[in-house]
């Protein structure tokens, strides 16, 4: 066997010669066309403009990710200020009061004429009236409001 670096006889090694020589020759003309790309001088100067436009995208980036931020804040303070006025808290404020028994809320007197326990929640706490051994109240005719009659 030929060791390797030495040429190769023949015309088989002749044509992969010259077309090794031609690949090396393309190279070699598009390193040297590379070249002059290449000064460090054109790269530093490149390199500080892409820094300098890096430093000025990362700031508006900054700026509209703070603008952001501040529209979300604003739209969840918002949404929060309705949650308060129309929460029942906002109504207990106003003098209203909640009534429960065994947890649940009484919307009229009937349901509530059923317990002897009655909670009644007020905006500043809470207050439990009657006993528990106490037997219902029944309902009675003079319990329920007279009939007005029509206006017209």
């Amino acid at each position: 066997e030929e060791p390797a670096g030495e040429r190769v006889e023949g015309v088989e090694g002749d044509v992969e010669l010259a077309a090794l020589q031609r690949a090396v020759a393309r190279k070699r003309d598009r390193f040297a066309g590379m070249e002059g790309r290449l000064r460090p001088g054109l790269l530093s100067q490149r390199l500080a403009q892409q820094q300098d436009s890096l430093a000025r995208n990362a700031r508006r980036l900054s700026n509209l990710g703070r603008a952001q931020t501040a529209r979300w804040r604003d739209r969840i303070d918002g949404a929060d200020r309705m949650l308060r006025s129309l929460g029942y808290q906002a109504t207990l404020e106003r003098g209203y009061a909640v009534i429960r028994a065994e947890g649940a809320v009484m919307t009229t007197q009937a349901a509530a004429a059923k317990h002897p326990v009655l909670e009644i929640q007020f905006s500043d706490g809470r207050l439990t009236v009657g006993s528990a051994g106490a037997k219902p109240r029944k309902t009675t005719k003079a319990d329920e409001a007279p009939d007005q009659g029509s206006l017209f």
